[in-house]
């Protein structure tokens, strides 16, 4: 095979060619350290050709679907080869390789099957993952089984991690301490120009998210003045489709011609991709709008301008509702540096941020792993497929998400309770959906159901179809709905459009099913659906939903979703939902199908339980026992029945001990007499516990023998509890009771005054006047406690509280007599307090 000439001039990473193929040669591995522009995605791989064995490939990793198909053109291009010979690449379901290819580009989760199929890789011998910086949760599983199987198996294997933006130092530490490799590059100045009075990415982000108009007109605006101060191609990065078309449409009226516009995402066929990567045909300006994939691998020809909006789109799960969202966020230090970078390929560029420079230092330095926020289902899948002992990670999976995906793996039948791959597991790993989806496709009961549930499947997988060009949102909740535009489209979808190549993705999944079945008892996972519904609940089964009495559905899981009350669908009884948007109110129905009850009860009729709750339905009644036929949270059916007297009887018990002593409105003569009781067990003696906790936790020791016939707690409110209590007592404890823990106590008026007990204190409210000639503070509990004396006016208002009577006469009393006696004239206050007699009521003073 003939290779290009590579000038350095040209390709600036082919200098280190040389010392890159003599490091693989002598340690296996290497990290790769190269600016953008420098070629390691295209010229590179062209240079390490002659690491490769007779008959050996490598295979170049990129992290997006667009990138490998694209770079996979590039390099034929250089090589002068047609797609699919010497170069081809291999991507989720399609695939242009043959028996020539030297290199292939695919995506890192074409890798993570072979491995899981063939872990020595036979006829591999060079792995490049490129744009590692990324951290995609593919690129991290794929690096580590590829460790695995190097060390066990392929020590020959050589691999090499490249990037751009990232610190190659933990890398290179992870890989076993291998080379690390700089090139230079061929980065022309790229000027910076910043939006000193932009909005803070923060407050940009949630106005794309909640005013996407608003954000739309701002930056359209921001984008007009760019392009009128400079000149040249530009690239404008917008976090999502959404944003694009709202955007483009935008410019579109405001430049008049002036450029033509061109848009660059994933979903674009290879045509398109490779259309809007050119220059403009007529040599007009050309403005080309795309999402983060334009940051690295793809070199868009004659760009000399940037125009970043800051933002990109970042799915995370939210582990308290099971909910993978895409969130807009501010981007990292990296990838301002690589789109900016995108400017100064060919020439001295300019970079428009709409951000300003305050804003700029706050940006964090690197992109988050991956593996660190989003759904690890597919991940915990492809673990217990590999079977071995967790491999080594760069950055290990938070461990209560894994445990969280796990947990839905053996819901949804792929492992068992230890975690050990089934039968179905393995036809689930072998699609190239989601677990969720491969579980719908592999348990559809027939072959016309398994392709709708491919085409389903696919609708999930992809951008909504329901969203177009002059549409901002969705018109409709029903997946009924699309997938009957998909089948309007079908004849005429044959050739190109987004139709077509999703047309060509399900066939292909079809494809993909058909061989993973013909290797299974296919049988033993078949369920009774028969609907769309029936389909999406056996790939979400707690999201199977209820509508509720006062709208919205209640989920099997027992989440709760809004759905748009002027959608049809809105008003069925049950949905199954496949998509759900996490929102600060719970979650908002995106996408779902109409789910027949009879075939609900069909396909879960395994996880249907009956549920028996008894409930007082008043403190008079005597309650009624509930019977519920229910899925997860979900009550299909619920029938009533009065309680029996003995099942009414445990549910007062339980009640009780639920709400406390207080829902017995306990008589003030029972109180006291608790309160009493427990005085004197404070002060040593032994006495039965009457505290609240104890009192509840024998209840039928004390409480039952008075209430047998009780069946509400109005009748338990009737008991009597005072004897009910004083029953806890022998003839002895009694005794002591009264003599330690007086009710009442005799004072020098002659009065019998209450005593007041809380806790372990006791007080005695009485007035001055009937205390005269009292030398000391009474005491009780066997002359253990002395009483506080809450010393009262004629007018029964506190004036002094004390323990030390004899100290209160000598001390306060005199100053106390002068108050009182400006306060109360007609009442004696006598100047010794020691000789006056003691008086009940009012004593007129001499």
């Amino acid at each position: 095979m003939k290779l290009p000439a590579l000038s350095v001039e040209q390709f600036p990473a082919v200098q280190c060619a040389a010392e890159l193929r003599h490091a693989l040669g002598r340690s296996g591995v290497a990290t790769l350290s190269a600016p953008p522009g420098a070629g390691k995605s295209t010229a590179l791989p062209l240079a390490l050709l002659e690491l490769l064995g007779e008959g050996q490939r490598m295979i170049l990793l990129s992290p997006r679907r667009i990138a490998a198909r694209l770079t996979a053109a590039r390099l034929a291009e250089l090589l002068g080869c047609r797609l699919g010979d010497t170069v081809g690449y291999s991507v989720r379901l399609e695939s242009r390789t043959s028996a020539a290819t030297r290199i292939e580009v695919a995506t890192e989760g074409v890798l993570t099957r072979r491995l899981q199929r063939d872990p020595e890789l036979p006829g591999v011998g060079l792995l490049i993952f490129d744009e590692f910086h990324e951290r995609s949760i593919h690129a991290d599983l794929a690096l580590a089984l590829a460790l695995e199987a190097r060390e066990a198996l392929r020590p020959d294997l050589r691999i090499l991690v490249m990037s751009a933006t990232l610190d190659m130092a933990a890398t290179a530490r992870y890989l076993g301490d291998a080379p690390q490799i700089q090139a230079s590059g061929k980065q022309f100045d790229v000027k910076l120009n910043y939006e000193e009075e932009a909005p803070s990415l923060q407050s940009a982000a949630r106005q794309c998210a909640q005013q996407p108009a608003v954000f739309a007109d701002r930056f359209a605006r921001f984008t007009l003045r760019a392009l009128r101060q400079s000149a040249g191609d530009a690239l404008v990065f917008l976090p999502g489709q959404g944003e694009i078309r709202r955007v483009r449409a935008r410019l579109e009226t405001m430049l008049s011609g002036e450029a033509t516009l061109a848009a660059l995402y994933g979903d674009l066929t290879l045509s398109d991709q490779q259309r809007a990567l050119q220059p403009d045909a007529q040599g007009r300006r050309k403005v080309t709008l795309s999402t983060n994939i334009a940051e690295t691998s793809l070199t868009i020809a004659g760009i000399r301008v940037v125009i970043d909006s800051g933002l990109a789109r970042v799915s995370r799960l939210a582990p308290a509702r099971g909910l993978a969202a895409l969130h807009t966020e501010a981007i990292s230090q990296a990838s301002a540096t690589q789109r900016a970078g995108r400017a100064g390929r060919l020439t001295a560029g300019v970079a428009f941020r709409h951000w300003s420079r305050r804003d700029d230092a706050l940006l964090v330095a690197h992109n988050e792993a991956e593996i660190l926020h989003s759904d690890l289902c597919p991940l915990a899948l492809e673990l217990a497929l590999w079977g071995a002992q967790a491999p080594r990670w760069l950055d290990a999976p938070p461990p209560a998400a894994l445990a969280e995906a796990r947990s839905l793996l053996t819901k949804l039948g792929a492992i068992d309770g230890q975690g050990a791959i089934q039968s179905l597991g393995r036809a689930m790993a072998s699609l190239s959906v989601h677990p969720r989806l491969a579980r719908m496709i592999l348990c559809a009961p027939n072959a016309s159901m398994q392709d709708e549930a491919c085409r389903i499947a696919v609708l999930l997988s992809e951008r909504d179809i329901m969203i177009n060009d002059s549409t901002e949102g969705r018109t409709s909740i029903d997946l009924t709905r699309r997938l009957g535009l998909l089948a309007e489209r079908h004849s005429s979808a044959r050739g190109q459009g987004a139709f077509a190549h999703l047309l060509r993705t399900a066939a292909a999944l079809q494809r993909q099913a058909r061989r993973a079945l013909s290797t299974t008892q296919s049988a033993a996972f078949q369920a009774p659906a028969s609907s769309a519904g029936g389909l999406v609940a056996l790939a979400y089964p707690d999201r199977v939903a209820k509508r509720r009495a006062g709208g919205g559905y209640l989920l099997a899981n027992g989440g709760g979703a809004s759905a748009p009350e002027s959608d049809p669908l809105a008003a069925s009884p049950f949905l199954a939902i496949a998509d759900l948007e996490a929102n600060e109110a719970g979650a908002r129905v995106r996408i779902a199908a109409a789910l027949p009850e009879n075939e609900l009860r069909s396909i879960f009729k395994n996880d249907l339980a009956t549920t028996i709750a008894a409930r007082l339905t008043g403190e008079g009644a005597r309650g009624e026992e509930i019977h519920e036929l229910r899925l997860g949270a979900l009550a299909l059916e619920s029938r009533s029945a009065p309680l029996s007297a003995e099942r009414a009887h445990e549910l007062i018990w339980s009640q009780l001990r639920l709400r406390g002593l207080a829902a017995l409105k306990m008589p003030e003569e029972a109180e006291l007499l608790r309160r009493r009781i427990e005085f004197l067990r404070s002060h040593g003696e032994d006495l039965p516990p009457c505290d609240e906790n104890s009192l509840l936790a024998e209840l039928e020791i004390w409480l039952a023998p008075f209430a047998l016939d009780a069946a509400s707690l109005r009748e338990l409110q009737r008991v009597d509890l005072t004897g009910a209590l004083r029953a806890r007592l022998n003839r002895q404890q009694l005794q002591r009771l009264e003599a330690g823990a007086p009710e009442r106590l005799a004072v020098p008026s002659g009065s019998q005054i209450a005593v007041e007990y809380v806790g372990g204190e006791a007080r005695l409210a009485v007035r001055l006047q009937e205390v005269f000639g009292l030398a000391e503070s009474p005491r009780i509990a066997f002359g253990r406690v002395a009483l506080t004396l809450e010393l009262l006016s004629p007018a029964m208002r506190p004036i002094q509280i004390t323990r030390d009577l004899r100290n209160f006469w000598n001390q306060t009393y005199a100053e106390v007599r002068k108050e009182l006696r400006g306060r109360y004239p007609k009442h004696h206050w006598p100047e010794d307090p020691w000789t006056a007699s003691a008086v009940r009521g009012a004593k007129r003073k001499r």
